[in-house]
């Protein structure tokens, strides 16, 4: 089925992908690295006055989209009563291994639906966008792996840094701080928070396991020393374990 019909924020929409990319093998890497007219979101009986809210949830629902499918996703044209406006747009279509199966409507208007509350409340306080965008631009193709771990090594300080700011911990300058009492002073000193302890925490409450060991070896070696001293088929192993810990911790999260 190409129509997905569902309703968000009290809009109802039809998302109708077009037939050539609908039929189209998930195989098959044609239009891969290209930016694709793959889909139309119509609105239906939307009033004047909220032509603007409905441009900022379809907003929304794109970059939740492209979480979903694992390439960019974004509106480069809108339409409403013979009134059309095009825009540029940044995106090419990516051919990995998707969240959601988006050929599958039922499945894609399901999780729409059940995440979009949590969603829209924590996209801004955990950026999702930001994160959305990270995750999505490592799949990219044409990138030597070590650019794709090192845009994931980015993401994921972006998520420790949002986390660490949801809970209101106190920054003092670049470091998240907290006090402490030291015990030769007996007075209460600043400490500053570690990645790892803020990391933790943050797989902690999402009820994840922890051990990133080996991948702290290679964002040290990518960081520090521009490439990693490893094979090809590890640095793979690697990315895709990466990729699989953002989509679960997502998913945790919404």
């Amino acid at each position: 089925m190409n129509r997905i019909g569902l309703t968000v924020s009290g809009l109802r929409i039809s998302i109708v992908q077009r037939p050539e990319f609908f039929d189209r093998s998930a195989n098959d890497r044609y239009l891969v690295g290209e930016c694709q007219h793959t889909t139309d979101i119509v609105i239906h009986d939307i009033a004047a006055h909220r032509v603007e809210f409905a441009k900022r949830k379809v907003q929304d629902l794109c970059w939740l989209m492209q979480f979903m499918a694992m390439s960019q996703v974004g509106p480069f044209a809108w339409e409403y009563r013979g009134s059309k406006q095009i825009k540029r747009l940044r995106g090419v279509l990516v051919r990995h291994i998707s969240t959601v199966e988006m050929n599958d409507g039922k499945a894609g208007r399901e999780f729409v639906e059940t995440v979009w509350k949590s969603y829209l409340r924590l996209n801004r306080p955990r950026q999702l966008k930001v994160l959305f965008d990270y995750i999505v631009c490592a799949e990219v193709s044409g990138q030597p792996f070590e650019i794709k771990l090192a845009i994931l090594f980015v993401a994921l300080e972006h998520l420790v840094t949002t986390f660490a700011r949801s809970k209101k911990i106190a920054i003092k300058g670049n470091r998240f701080v907290r006090l402490v009492r030291d015990p030769k002073t007996n007075r209460l000193v600043t400490r500053s928070y570690s990645f790892m302890e803020l990391f933790n925490a943050m797989l902690k409450e999402a009820h994840m396991k922890k051990g990133f060991k080996r991948i702290r070896k290679v964002r040290n070696e990518i960081t520090h020393f521009g490439r990693a001293h490893k094979p090809l088929s590890s640095l793979i192993r690697d990315y895709e374990t990466l990729q699989g810990f953002f989509r679960e911790y997502i998913l945790r999260l919404l």
